[in-house]
């Protein structure tokens, strides 16, 4: 099963969706996505701007639904279920700020998630817009909270199991900032259960120059082997 994200920095939904399409995703999470002109097969959106919401695009019979949950407090922290060869929970993750946080807003939304996300198979993926090297001393909000309560509900980072690298020392950027190369963070994730980490067969970042012209983001693509085929992950 092959999973990608990827914030497309706004532009019209064909454009954007057919980068994302040649990677060959199973399920893919794209952000700032502008909505389609009509209903596509295997696309769900959701948003208030038609010009930037989320788009949830499945193939290879995938399939994903929105889950109704009342009361969520931050956008767009949104649970689907996904369906096809393997079903589990999907909460796709285009973290906007509240009241001036980025990682409060994730915060919220999983702590209004957390029974949803321990009742089965979860992946939380998306653009966090949080990173370590943002977190200031005496901060209630930081990327370290938001790790915590995904650590709790029994959740890890694919890339970072995979490459062995510490948050906030990656070695690949998947976000640079006013699209130079010199301003280099990683926010874009992909927690999956500690169960599914032996599955993990590829955990890669798209490239700098490969997607300049396409978006200030890069695209993250996690490949996990079925669930009876689960080989031990090698680091690459």
């Amino acid at each position: 099963m092959r999973i990608v994200t990827w914030n497309c920095c706004r532009g019209k939904f064909a454009a954007k969706t057919s980068f994302v399409r040649a990677l060959a995703p199973d399920v893919a999470v794209i952000q700032e996505c502008a909505r389609p002109a009509d209903d596509s097969p295997g696309v769900r959106w959701i948003g208030d701007n038609p010009n930037q919401g989320v788009a949830i695009v499945t193939a290879n019979g995938y399939a994903a639904e929105p889950i109704a949950v009342d009361g969520l407090p931050a956008k767009w922290i949104v649970p689907f279920r996904v369906t096809g060869p393997e079903a589990f929970t999907l909460i796709a993750v285009w973290a906007l700020p509240d009241r001036g946080s980025y990682s409060r807003a994730v915060c919220l939304g999983l702590d209004a998630l957390a029974d949803l996300i321990i009742s089965g198979s979860t992946v939380v993926t998306g653009d966090f817009n949080a990173n370590p090297v943002f977190d200031r001393k005496r901060r209630d909000w930081t990327y370290a909270t938001i790790e915590a309560r995904l650590h709790a509900l029994e959740l890890a980072s694919a890339y970072h199991a995979f490459h062995a690298e510490a948050p906030g020392r990656e070695s690949r950027a998947t976000y640079y900032h006013t699209w130079r190369q010199d301003l280099a963070y990683h926010l874009d994730y992909c927690f999956v259960p500690r169960a599914w980490l032996p599955r993990v067969q590829r955990a890669d970042v798209g490239g700098f120059e490969e997607w300049k012209g396409r978006s200030d983001h890069r695209p993250v693509l996690i490949d996990l082997s079925s669930a009876v085929d689960s080989g031990p992950a090698t680091a690459g």
